[in-house]
């Protein structure tokens, strides 16, 4: 039988599924299975080793510091992953874990902690895989728990992948499934009062020379923005945007109180725009542009995008989830 000294017998707890039978503590009245979802992998020789290394840094000193690390990370990831739904009451788009403290967010969730082992690259790493608020995510943690910061949709990619660091709080890695470079943090910026979300850039912005330097300096710009300034200048353009729906409304076939009211004060448009759900640099031409994507209550079925010039100048705001450059 395969004996952990932390987490006690490797048994079998159902069909091709060991699990420990102690749980593992990650923090004050919070614990976690500990399984193997692979049949095969509980008969490999370095199992034990691996996962009492892991289980050893989290039992440290050092892991209430990453425990708090990983519960703003989950909440961010959540946020990301969830979205936001427009509250008709509140007249503006919410996220269900706006009123959820970060000490209680644990009190929502179940999580079990998977053991990985990709025999090609012969790679270990710990999955935790998280349901909560109607929705699931998994967070990756090397042996030595490490937290590996990774798109939300994203635990595949190798621990040991390849890496572009812009500056100390820029660095992206390269997400295969999507073809682009992608943020491990998350771009936080005065416009929405939220955590922000992850940039995308495209392998074809970064075959020209200098163009680090003309990120930097972009998402710098960005970040600064302020609210007011922001829809100061893009009032006219929210506008033009509503107008194609408010003609194709027909109050008579199905009336919508929400849109009536923003007809009527155009100041409410701006409510009706989420926070953006992603941020993306591109090429138009050979101009850098940013674009950054929301969910929108007037296209409530692809959102609208905001594209921008490199100084950071709103010059369109267009319908849909993808950029045509």
């Amino acid at each position: 039988m395969t004996y952990s000294k932390y987490l006690g017998n490797l048994v079998l707890s159902q069909f091709a599924i060991w699990k420990f039978e102690k749980k593992l503590q990650l923090a004050d009245n919070i614990t976690v299975s500990v399984v193997v979802d692979d049949y095969f992998l509980s008969d490999n020789v370095q199992l034990i080793e691996q996962v009492d290394l892991f289980v050893k840094q989290v039992l440290s000193a050092g892991w209430k510091l990453a425990f708090e690390e990983l519960t703003e990370y989950l909440y961010y990831q959540l946020i990301l992953k969830k979205g936001y739904d427009f509250d008709e009451h509140k007249f503006r788009y919410t996220t269900p874990l706006e009123n959820v403290p970060l000490h209680q967010l644990w009190n929502y969730l179940e999580v079990e902690v998977v053991v990985l082992f990709e025999e090609d690259l012969n790679e270990w790493s710990f999955k935790f895989n998280v349901e909560g608020f109607k929705t699931q995510l998994a967070v990756v943690y090397t042996t030595l728990g490490v937290l590996v910061a990774r798109e939300v949709n994203d635990w595949r990619t190798p621990l040991n992948t390849e890496y572009k660091v812009l500056s100390p709080d820029l660095r992206l890695y390269f997400y295969e499934d999507i073809d682009q470079w992608v943020s491990t943090q998350v771009i936080s910026t005065k416009l929405w009062n939220t955590s922000g979300c992850r940039l995308y850039i495209g392998e074809d912005v970064f075959a020209i020379a200098g163009i680090e330097k003309r990120i930097i300096n972009c998402i710098h710009q960005l970040k600064q923005k302020d609210i007011e300034e922001f829809f100061w200048e893009g009032a006219s353009w929210l506008g033009i945007s509503f107008n194609y729906t408010w003609q194709d409304y027909d109050k008579l076939y199905e009336e919508d109180l929400i849109l009536d009211k923003a007809n009527e004060n155009r100041h409410l448009l701006s409510q009706l725009v989420a926070p953006p759900n992603r941020i993306e640099i591109a090429l138009k031409g050979d101009r850098l542009i940013l674009i950054h994507y929301n969910d929108c209550y007037w296209e409530n079925e692809y959102g609208i995008h905001f594209i921008y010039d490199e100084e950071l100048n709103l010059i369109a705001i267009n319908e849909g989830n993808f950029y045509e450059g």
